[in-house]
């Protein structure tokens, strides 16, 4: 917010000396426009060089290039776990659960790296869960039996309401360390 201020600020200055050296082509405003006009590059310069140099911009670009809001997030967010679950469409998020528990993939703020543990630890109770009460259906397919459904409802009933549950949990972190990022990084 101050770089935007100062940079506003520095506007405003280019542009009254600019003003000031046209009516008056003097060498003091010539000097003064030119001071001004390098200010507002170097600010210029200054802020896209904290956009790109800084750890965690680079680590979320990674980040949302690994799990973005389409993928297995969105096959979370659109799928009833009561029907056959294809797995290979939750590839994204088990990779995340394999590769971002490590220093490499830690967020310098500590905010956003603890949101990012809260959706890795919601994505470890979920592939827990699923693991534990799925079963291979055919080729990519897992499902909670189907003949629970008639020979133990209730746990049916429990098991893909726990895992429907579980699965809004990773898509509401998942949302919410997109969100915090944003609001911390770019306010």
């Amino acid at each position: 917010m101050k770089h935007k201020i100062l940079k506003a600020v520095a506007l405003i200055l280019v542009m009254a000396s600019f003003t000031w050296m046209m009516k008056n082509p003097d060498w003091e405003p010539i000097i003064t426009f030119l001071a001004m006009l390098s200010m507002l590059i170097s600010l210029e310069f200054s802020e896209e060089k904290i956009r790109t140099k800084h750890p965690d911009i680079e680590l979320y670009q990674k980040f949302i290039q690994n799990v973005p809001s389409t993928g297995s997030i969105q096959y979370l967010r659109d799928t009833d776990m009561r029907r056959p679950i294809d797995t290979t469409q939750l590839r994204e998020l088990s990779r995340f659960v394999n590769y971002w528990d490590n220093a490499e993939h830690e967020f310098v703020n500590k905010e956003i790296e603890k949101k990012k543990l809260e959706l890795l630890d919601s994505c470890n109770k979920f592939f827990g869960f699923f693991n534990l009460n799925t079963f291979h259906f055919r080729d990519t397919l897992q499902s909670v039996p189907i003949e629970w459904q008639d020979e133990k409802i209730e746990r049916y009933n429990r098991v893909t309401s726990t895992l429907n549950t579980l699965a809004d949990d990773v898509v509401t972190k998942h949302q919410e360390l997109i969100k915090l990022y944003k609001k911390i990084i770019f306010a």
